[in-house]
């Protein structure tokens, strides 16, 4: 996982791209953190991520992982 906190504003470049571009700091902040909390090997690498980013779950995060 990332070791520096990312939010919405450091991707404002992506806004016009992102299914839902309000969602983006929530599902950053809450969602995203909170399904890699307590895993023993989250994934370290963008494609390791992209790989366990659900889409239907996770669709801003999904998108900003795949452009």
């Amino acid at each position: 996982m990332c070791a520096s906190p990312v939010s919405a504003s450091d991707l404002k470049w992506f806004i016009d791209d992102l299914p839902s571009s309000q969602s983006l700091s929530a599902e950053l902040h809450f969602i995203w953190q909170a399904r890699w909390k307590g895993v023993p090997n989250p994934p370290t690498t963008l494609q390791g991520s992209v790989a366990h980013c659900y889409s239907q779950l996770y669709p801003t995060i999904y998108t900003v992982l795949s452009i």
